[in-house]
C-alpha cells in the first residue's frame, strides 16, 4: 500500500506554502504486477506523514497519521496545516475511519509496529520547526496514544526523518537529521520498550519470570541462574 504524498509544491520552504498533497490510496497487485487505483482515499490529503500496516480487533488496517496538509486555496500565504490527525483503512471492509489524534502534530517521523501489536510514532518535527522529542504509542484496542517518558525519547539530538525498525522488544532508531534539509545524524539509538512486559509475563510459567513469584535474594547470598530457553525473556528477583 501507498498513501498519499506530495504531487507539487516546495517542501523546503519554513514552513511549506505552497504545497498540494493527494489523498490517494494505491495496492500494488505483486501477482498480478499492476497498481490498483480505484481505492477509496483519505479523508485527509498529507504528505510527510507516517503509515504503518497495523493490527487491530477490526482486522487489519493502513492506519495514518500526522503529516501536511494542503494550502487554504482562499488564502495561499497562509502556512499549509500541520495534523495531529489518525485515519484508519480496513483492509476487510475498505472503508476509511477516524481514530484519535496525537498528542503532538509532527511531520517527517518515523514509526514501527511492536510485537506487542500497538504502533510506535517518533521524531519529527513540528510547526516552529523543531525536533518533536517525545515517542507516542497508539493501542488499536482501546483507540489512544500513550506518550512515553524522557527515557525513550529521541534526544542528543533531537531529528526527524530517522529510521526505525524493532528487533524483538527493542526498537532500534537510525540516523535522521536536526531539521530536514540540514546536519545528518549518524547516529544509532536503542529504545527497550518496558510496556511489553506485560504481554510476555502472561505466557510465562517458571519462577521468577513475574514480579509476584520473583526470586529472593537473601544477605551476602552468591545467586546462579540462567534464562530457561529462547521465549524466557525476563527473570525478576528481589530482596
Amino acid at each position: 500500500y501507498v498513501v498519499g504524498g506530495l504531487l507539487s509544491g516546495d517542501p523546503d520552504p519554513s514552513p511549506p506554502s505552497d504545497v498540494q498533497p493527494t489523498n490517494n490510496l494505491l495496492f500494488y497487485d505483486a501477482g498480478n504486477r499492476r497498481w490498483v487505483t480505484n481505492l477509496p482515499g483519505m479523508t485527509t490529503p498529507r504528505f510527510a506523514h507516517v503509515a504503518d500496516l497495523v493490527p487491530t480487533p477490526r482486522g487489519p488496517e493502513v492506519c495514518v497519521t500526522g503529516g501536511i496538509g494542503p494550502v487554504d486555496e482562499e488564502d495561499e500565504e497562509r502556512p499549509a496545516t500541520l495534523w495531529r490527525t489518525t485515519e484508519c483503512y480496513n483492509i476487510n471492509s475498505r472503508t476509511w475511519s477516524q481514530r484519535a489524534p496525537l498528542n503532538f502534530a509532527r511531520f517527517a517521523a518515523d514509526s514501527a509496529v511492536g510485537p506487542d501489536g500497538r504502533w510506535y510514532v517518533f521524531g519529527g518535527i513540528n510547526a516552529q520547526r523543531t525536533p518533536v522529542t517525545l515517542t507516542e504509542v497508539y493501542d488499536p484496542a482501546t483507540d489512544t496514544w500513550q506518550l512515553l517518558d524522557s527515557r525513550y525519547a529521541i534526544t542528543r539530538p533531537g531529528r526527524a526523518l530517522a529510521q526505525g525498525v524493532f528487533v524483538g522488544t527493542t526498537l532500534w532508531v537510525f540516523g535522521g537529521e536536526t531539521v530536514p534539509g540540514a546536519d545528518v545524524v549518524p547516529l544509532i539509538q536503542r529504545l527497550a520498550q518496558p510496556q511489553l512486559l506485560p504481554v510476555f509475563m502472561r505466557a510465562m510459567v517458571e519462577p521468577g519470570d513475574t514480579m509476584a513469584n520473583a526470586w529472593p535474594i537473601a544477605l551476602h547470598e552468591e545467586q546462579w541462574h540462567d534464562f530457561a530457553g529462547q521465549e524466557d525473556y525476563f527473570d525478576f528477583f528481589r530482596f
